[in-house]
């Protein structure tokens, strides 16, 4: 089975994001095992899961909970807003139409290529500490599309419905 955000984990929780809460409940019983609300919810909503981590896309930012016991360790500032991503190799990688970051498992960006500008202008891509990597032609201005990844045999295409 592939490790794409949407992929079952064995022996866990069963998290489930309805805003303004993420909940992580027994999966055989229901019972609630613990939830945090967000305060200002905002943005598309995405789970991703990552080594015993839950990881909440809201807005342009990504919360990070322990899964186990849903404590809050870290919020990271993406500067776009996912709606999709994937995980391989221990490293998250994240994306929108417009921009893309890959995020380490303690939750450090190595790199991100966000579009500069509004409405489909050129990329630039930089490493963690600002450094240009490369820079590309201007991306798609259609809010309505999708990012779609794929590494090693793994894809994941997003549904857009949440936006029509």
């Amino acid at each position: 089975m592939s490790n794409a955000y949407r992929a079952p984990t064995a022996g866990g929780p069963l998290f489930l994001l309805q805003r303004p809460f993420l909940r992580a409940l027994e999966p055989g019983t229901g019972k609630l095992l613990w939830e945090h609300k967000f305060e200002e919810p905002k943005g598309v909503g995405r789970l991703f899961l990552q080594e015993g981590r839950v990881l909440v896309s809201l807005g342009p930012a990504l919360h990070c909970f322990d899964g186990a016991t849903g404590k809050l360790f870290g919020i990271v500032e993406l500067g776009f807003t996912p709606d999709s991503g994937l995980l391989h190799n221990g490293l998250l990688f994240v994306a929108n139409s417009t921009s893309l970051a890959c995020l380490s498992q303690d939750g450090r960006i190595l790199w991100r290529a966000i579009s500069k500008g509004s409405w489909g202008g050129s990329t630039e891509c930089t490493d963690a500490q600002g450094a240009v990597l490369w820079t590309g032609e201007p991306t798609s201005n259609d809010t309505r599309a999708a990012a779609g990844l794929a590494i090693d045999g793994i894809v994941v295409q997003p549904d857009r419905a949440d936006h029509f």
